[in-house]
């Protein structure tokens, strides 16, 4: 896969710390498949531990620099020092020689990095060499017990421990971080150093990430001389380190607090807020039931209104009907009245028409 144009800038500031001891069968594989996933040319430095095999004749045919080591190292951890020191990027990926990278592995970390830089270590996704899902290892610090496992072998039995986990096998970590935490401790045989350089960065308050999408696979070529290792390597820790776990716990535990803390303050004026509107809902609720007494007040003052304006419509059409029940009669005695004038009218006229008759 083709590194893009506008990460190619970014990828100057990558480079590939590989540790290799004995491990001629799986270093062809390994290069092949960085070639392959990061085509552009990056600073490469195989730090060799003595190796009898031919591993370094096969380094030497790709384009990196090589460092040696005379004699054969317990501490992988000194090999690290010594690749990371001779490192020219700004971020530095330290891995063993019986890894191989994905196809899209460059690609996706260097997005990882333009979309955030601040990565100060970098824990990548680890895969058996057949296809199946590894993950990242894990120790952890039982603190009732003041022990100190890998979660894989081991369970804790207190209830309160502290779980750390690292790729070990292939992970980032950046150069000028690292020259703060004083380096891989070399006391260490098995990958303990690893840990304690995450603890140190966590006390630190440095970020540790897990690029989950950077997958590699794994031959785990070490891992049972990592069993074997882990007694010391178990008191090395405790006698030089606890207080460090302890401390970074601690800290946990504050940040946690802290957290809780906030939250409850929160809820706090959340439940305030709320009384607040309730208080407000059950004034406005007082004002609505004054409202509606003196609405029914006023609508009972009115009802009263309308029954006497009702009664004394009753009465006026009552008394209406009384006096048109005597118009009607007054209309009747009139129309007789005027009958019987008429008669008399009708009378006068005879009379006075036979009064003249006579005169005659």
């Amino acid at each position: 896969m083709q590194i893009s144009y506008y990460l190619k800038e970014l990828a100057n500031k990558l480079s590939l710390v590989i540790i290799n001891d004995d491990c001629e069968e799986y270093c062809t594989e390994m290069f092949e498949s960085l070639k392959a996933s990061m085509p552009q040319p990056i600073d490469i430095l195989f730090v060799d531990n003595a190796s009898k095999d031919g591993s370094l004749k096969i380094a030497e045919t790709y384009n990196c620099t090589i460092i040696k080591s005379e004699q054969k190292l317990k501490n992988k951890g000194i090999l690290l020092n010594k690749g990371i020191e001779a490192a020219k990027g700004e971020y530095v990926i330290c891995c063993h020689s019986d890894i191989k990278f994905h196809s899209d592995f460059f690609d996706k970390l260097l997005l990882y990095l333009k979309n955030d830089p601040d990565i100060y270590f970098a824990n990548f996704s680890q895969y058996y060499v057949e296809g199946s899902y590894f993950g990242n290892n894990e120790i952890y610090f039982d603190f009732e017990t003041s022990s100190i496992n890998y979660r894989r072998l081991f369970e804790p039995q207190g209830a309160c421990f502290d779980k750390i986990e690292c790729s070990e096998s292939c992970f980032m970590i950046k150069k000028d971080t690292f020259q703060h935490i004083n380096k891989f401790d070399p006391r260490f045989l098995s990958s303990f150093y690893e840990y304690i350089v995450i603890y140190h960065l966590r006390a630190l308050g440095y970020k540790v990430t897990d690029l989950s999408s950077c997958n590699y696979s794994h031959y785990f070529t070490e891992l049972h001389e990592k069993v074997l290792d882990m007694s010391l390597d178990k008191k090395v820790f405790l006698e030089n380190y606890e207080y460090i776990i302890k401390q970074v716990h601690l800290e946990t535990i504050k940040q946690e607090l802290t957290k809780v803390k906030q939250d409850c303050i929160q809820k706090d004026q959340l439940i305030q807020e709320l009384n607040n509107k309730i208080l407000d809902v059950s004034n406005w609720s007082i004002q609505q039931t004054n409202e509606i007494e003196k609405r029914d007040s006023i609508i009972l003052d009115l009802n009263t209104k309308v029954k006497e304006v009702s009664e004394w419509a009753i009465e006026l059409n009552k008394d209406n009907a009384e006096k048109k029940a005597k118009i009607d009669a007054l209309e009747i005695e009139i129309k007789e009245k005027s009958k019987a004038i008429e008669k008399l009218n009708y009378e006068l006229n005879l009379l006075v028409e036979w009064s003249e008759m006579t005169d005659i």
